[in-house]
């Protein structure tokens, strides 16, 4: 088995964008290149976390959330990195293209959203997207889906000259 991770993220280009951590659950509701840029003018508090595309009509509150200066929310950030290519040989081992160090999750480029793997290993024993069993991948060429998830990041909510911002701090006071 060769897993080709690579020692540095920057090698592959990957914008890092944040998500509220509290909205994390099957789907990502949103994705932003700063904290602040889900949060608007409005809500009891005077500003309101809010994705602007989510399913009022489900669920009202949903990805909605008043926030007020000092308050210390948790976001995620998150790089895509693409697509990658996986070969698997007959013995099972298996060579990979090389791809950032930080990969935190992989995914056969066929399969559902909900089945990834933690290693890419564990996705060629286990992720055949055809299998409803976690079967191991057939050998021969895959796409493989590469992307980083990190920790909860706690970030400190401010307002500075009228317009809001996030500063990263160490967590709750």
């Amino acid at each position: 088995m060769a897993d080709f991770s690579l020692s540095s993220p920057e090698a592959v280009e990957a914008e890092t964008k944040y998500c509220p951590a509290d909205w994390l659950d099957e789907v990502v509701p949103v994705l932003v290149a700063d904290p602040a840029d889900c949060v608007y003018p409005g809500g009891p508090t005077g500003w309101l976390m809010l994705d602007e595309e989510a399913n009022r009509d489900e669920d009202p509150h949903f990805c909605r959330l008043p926030v007020e200066t000092g308050q210390v929310v948790g976001f995620c950030a998150h790089r895509n990195y693409g697509t990658f290519e996986l070969t698997v040989h007959d013995d099972r081992t298996f060579e990979i293209d090389p791809y950032p160090a930080d990969a935190t999750h992989f995914a056969h480029e066929d399969a559902e959203w909900c089945d990834m793997y933690d290693t890419v290993t564990k996705l060629v024993e286990r992720g055949d997207p055809q299998s409803v069993v976690g079967d191991q991948l057939e050998p021969g060429t895959h796409q493989v889906r590469i992307w980083f998830w990190s920790d909860e990041i706690p970030f400190r909510f401010e307002v500075e000259d009228g317009k809001p911002k996030f500063v990263r701090c160490a967590g709750a006071q």
